[in-house]
């Protein structure tokens, strides 16, 4: 999904990092608690690829920057 909206890209990594992190220093320790502080996080990279690949972005109304999702 990177190369489709690579205006995301810094959203995405923020979320891989802190779920990385999470999956590190929680899950492998057996515990699932804290997964949720990366929620947040996904839904900001979530809103910013569904506003980005509205069918209004393809016909050329940038709406996207207006929505809070970075250019």
């Amino acid at each position: 999904m990177d190369k489709l909206v690579p205006e995301c890209t810094p959203l995405k990594a923020q979320y891989d990092g802190c779920m990385s992190k999470w999956y590190r220093s929680r899950f492998l320790k057996g515990t699932l608690s804290g997964v949720e502080d990366c929620w947040p996080l996904l839904e900001v990279y979530q809103d910013c690829v569904e506003v980005r690949h509205s069918p209004r972005n393809f016909h050329g109304n940038n709406d996207a920057e207006q929505e809070g999702c970075p250019r």
